[in-house]
């Protein structure tokens, strides 16, 4: 008798094992809770699934209603066959590996209620042109559209604030990225061998940025970035931008802040040209000319400078040549300038003096 209690409970243990899976209107879901209130994940697919993934925000299964919430991990993996997919409001996470290798999938649009994208969730998902993210997304995860050689715009909401390591790596098609203002960590090789880009834009709210971001970003020619503090900017990794060239880069700063960046490694070898630092309005407190570039010293008694760069004359650590006013000193209490043939001196009221360029 108690053996066949046994075999009674193990099949009773299967059967109900069973039931946490089914499928409905050709989609896989898997019972999450079988509880109110009810609810399901979409799970795998075998790989010869084909054509739109129209996944409902409710779907009957036994004359029970269960709330599709999640896109489970793998759900869609290497589904070649897959040419689109409706995620549904009901839905607040999509897992791991979701859609993974999904290659006819062209655009992806992520709803409002959807807070988190999984490690790897479209990687390697070559047709995908365009992904709109939406405004609850707060973290996206690892390698999670890494190698999606396609896609040309990313639409990033004020909800993330952090973008996982490789998240965009590989995808040699992005021309330009607007990093929003939420964003506190960016990870390491985020945009790493993105051959097209060309520009981007980092807020003053990123606190972290890993190694090797911007490695083999061969085309980038603009980098706007919004720090203000020495703090901030002197604590980027100096290894961001490997492999970039940055001698014909231009870095657009926030006004005034020009002495802070060129005393930073990471961006000592970036062009800042005109526009990108306001000069002082008004006249000039004192100037003088020099072979090929000036110094001046401003009304409010700062330093400033422009024209040739060949032997850091301006010095701000780079070679190229300036031409609009560029700030060497935001001490307000220099009182001399003298502009040589390669080389700059300058004194301040206290008689402290400073020398630039060739000696």
């Amino acid at each position: 008798m108690k053996y066949f209690y046994l075999i009674l409970f193990a099949f009773l243990s299967i059967t109900s094992a069973k039931a946490q899976t089914f499928t409905a209107g050709g989609i896989n879901y898997n019972i999450t809770s079988a509880t109110a209130p009810l609810t399901v994940e979409v799970s795998n697919h075998s790989f010869y699934f084909s054509g739109p993934a129209n996944i409902p925000a409710i779907v009957s299964y036994i004359g029970q209603d269960y709330a599709v919430t999640s896109i489970g991990d793998a759900a869609f993996y290497y589904c070649s066959g897959l040419t689109s997919a409706t995620i549904p409001n009901s839905v607040t996470s999509i897992g791991n590996d979701a859609f993974r290798q999904c290659n006819s999938l062209t655009s992806v649009t992520i709803p409002n209620s959807v807070t988190t994208i999984g490690d790897a969730a479209f990687e390697q998902c070559s047709g995908l042109t365009s992904v709109m993210i939406g405004s609850s997304v707060t973290t996206i995860g690892n390698a999670a559209f890494r190698q999606c050689n396609s896609l040309t715009s990313v639409t990033m909401p004020n909800s993330v604030t952090s973008i996982g390591d490789a998240a965009f790596q590989g995808c040699y098609g992005l021309t330009s990225v607007t990093i929003p203002n939420s964003v506190t960590s960016i990870g390491n090789s985020v945009f790493q061998s993105c051959f097209g880009l060309t520009s981007v834009t980092i807020p003053n709210s990123v606190t972290t940025i890993g190694y090797s971001v911007f490695h083999d970003a061969w085309s980038l020619t603009s980098v706007t970035v919004n720090w203000t503090t020495s703090e901030a900017i002197v604590t980027i990794d100096p290894n961001v931008f490997t492999n970039v060239n940055i001698n014909s880069a231009t870095l657009n700063l926030p006004g005034g802040t020009a002495h802070l960046y060129q005393a930073a490694p990471v961006w000592t070898e970036f062009n800042i040209v005109g526009g990108t630092i306001p000069s002082p309005r008004g006249c000039w407190a004192s100037v003088s000319a020099g072979s090929q570039h000036t110094l001046a010293i401003a009304q409010d008694g700062t330093l400033w400078g422009w024209g040739s760069n060949t032997y850091k004359q301006l010095g701000n650590n780079a070679t190229g040549n300036v031409t609009s006013p560029v700030q060497i000193s935001n001490d307000p209490n220099w009182a001399f300038v003298s502009a040589g043939e390669f080389y700059s001196l300058a004194i301040k009221k206290k008689r402290n003096l400073m020398g630039l360029g060739q000696k």
